[in-house]
């Protein structure tokens, strides 16, 4: 068994191997792919549900997260090879890191292009930790419902949030009513006793 191992991960790390059984195995990969890529993209992209929060714009979910999977999973194997190639000397190996390098640079572009291009709410002046955030601090994208919108208004800033970036739900929580060291009236009433 470890032998059969041994033997067929030479054979793959021969050009000549390779590439005759990559020959045969590449006509049958490039349609499934497609047509698995194209019906994960249209099912996602046209026939998911809308968020109830974020509207439409939760989308780019579809995109951004098999993008960042793949761009992360290609520079692994670049460094995989890149260990095989220095130890084994395998010629396949610098073969294999040249031909994904372009590829997880263009899905990183993606990856970025694509989050810059989703409709979100940002803040339209920059908020600072204690304000209480009011509709004219918000700017919604287009495919942002109102009711995200509303539902951050009244809250507190958490963390300092700049002009123009994203405002999360993690960014906001509830007012804070008693800050530190700040006196408080505290009143009593029971029975007719009145302790203030």
């Amino acid at each position: 068994m470890w032998q059969t191992l041994t033997r067929w991960y030479h054979q793959w790390g021969s050009p000549r191997y390779f590439y005759q059984y990559a020959g045969i195995i590449l006509p049958w990969l490039w349609p499934i792919s497609v047509i698995v890529l194209m019906t994960g993209l249209v099912w996602g992209l046209a026939f998911a549900p809308e968020d109830y929060q974020q509207g439409n714009s939760y989308r780019i979910i579809f995109i951004h997260v098999p993008a960042a999977s793949a761009a992360l999973l290609g520079y692994v194997s670049m460094g995989v090879a890149g260990l095989v190639g220095l130890v084994w000397r395998m010629k396949m190996a610098d073969v294999m890191i040249r031909a994904i390098a372009p590829f997880g640079a263009v899905l990183a572009a993606v990856l970025l292009g694509g989050t810059a291009l989703a409709g979100d709410v940002r803040a339209a002046r920059t908020l600072r930790v204690g304000m209480i955030v009011e509709a004219a601090d918000l700017r919604a994208g287009s495919d942002v419902k109102m009711d995200a919108v509303e539902g951050m208004v009244g809250l507190e800033v958490r963390r300092v949030i700049f002009a123009g970036l994203p405002v999360g739900p993690a960014d906001l929580g509830p007012p804070t009513l008693v800050r530190r060291n700040q006196p408080v009236r505290m009143v009593f009433r029971m029975a007719g006793m009145l302790i203030r």
